[in-house]
C-alpha cells in the first residue's frame, strides 16, 4: 500500500447450529461456544483460551491485539442473510447477540461507564 501498511482481507463463513443432531453439529455448537468464550474473555480484558477449538485458533490473528509491537485491532465485518420471518426471529435474535459479542469484544475491556451506557441504551431501546 502506499502508506507504508499491510492489508489482509480475508473470509471466514461461520455456520450456525441447527435443530438436526448429528457429530458434525454438535461439532459447530462446539467451535461457537468456544468462539463466544473467546470473544467474552476479551471483553472483559481476559486472557481467551484461543487453542479452545480449532476455530479459535484460526481467527486468533484477527481478534487479537499486539499492544507491545502496537499492531492495531483489525476491522471486522459481519454480514448475516437472514429475513426476518417469525420462524426466523430466534436464529436472528441469536446472531444479533453474537454480532453484540464481537463488537464488544474487538473494542476491548469494558469500562465500568461503557457497561452503565450500554445498560441505559439497552433500556431506552426495549421500551
Amino acid at each position: 500500500l502506499p502508506t507504508g501498511r499491510r492489508a489482509n482481507l480475508s473470509f471466514v463463513d461461520l455456520a450456525a447450529g441447527i435443530a438436526t443432531r448429528n457429530t458434525a453439529t454438535l461439532a459447530i455448537e462446539s467451535s461457537l461456544d468456544a468462539l463466544r468464550a473467546v470473544l467474552t474473555a476479551l471483553r472483559s480484558g481476559e486472557e481467551p483460551a484461543y487453542d479452545a477449538s480449532p476455530l479459535t485458533l484460526l481467527l486468533q490473528p484477527w481478534l487479537h491485539s499486539d499492544t507491545i509491537t502496537g499492531q492495531e485491532r483489525p476491522h471486522i465485518v459481519a454480514i448475516a442473510p437472514l429475513r426476518y420471518t417469525d420462524e426466523t426471529r430466534s436464529d436472528l435474535s441469536e446472531w444479533l447477540g453474537f454480532a453484540r459479542l464481537l463488537q464488544e469484544a474487538v473494542e476491548g475491556p469494558v469500562s465500568p461507564g461503557r457497561k452503565a451506557l450500554r445498560r441505559s441504551l439497552s433500556a431506552a431501546s426495549a421500551s
